[in-house]
């Protein structure tokens, strides 16, 4: 192999590496994922009239994820059945990866508080739905989903 030919070689895979690189899901899943959620697990002295913010990897489909969402009082181990969560509001950014929950009045003093979240949202643009994989570090994790708990001030 001349010269000339080796290089156009090394060129191309080099380039084809690139392509193949770029397009690869190094995070594993392919799928959505939490990235944060506020406030935190295990946080203590939460202002009383707080917001829930839960931030995403890629755009969400709203309606998927407000349907898989709850605010609880009591810290809970287990899913909620048949229990409704506390009435609020929910708001997002114009991407659709941070969806806000206000609720309606103002949290307790001193008490205790779960946000439910179940697997099963899905991802706006292709609708992959998130896995338990996506929801890892960011509470209590169950067959169904997470629970993550926090108290007030």
């Amino acid at each position: 192999m001349n010269r000339k030919a080796l290089k156009v070689s090394a060129g191309f895979l080099f380039a084809a590496a690139l392509i193949f690189l770029n397009g690869c899901d190094f995070a594993g899943s392919g799928r959505p994922e939490i990235l944060s959620i506020r406030p935190a697990d295990g946080a203590t002295g939460i202002d009383r009239n707080t917001d829930i913010l839960i931030t995403f990897s890629e755009p969400m489909d709203p309606e998927s994820c407000e349907k898989r969402f709850q605010l609880m009082i009591g810290a809970r181990t287990v899913f909620p059945s048949g229990e409704e969560g506390l009435p609020g509001r929910f708001y997002w950014d114009n991407y659709s990866q941070t969806m806000t929950f206000d609720p309606d009045s103002a949290l307790g003093s001193h008490m205790d508080y779960s946000i439910i979240l179940k697997s099963g949202m899905k991802a706006h643009h292709d609708g992959h739905s998130m896995n338990l994989m996506g929801m890892r570090d960011h509470g209590l994790e169950t067959d169904s989903g997470i629970i993550s708990m926090f108290n007030t001030e």
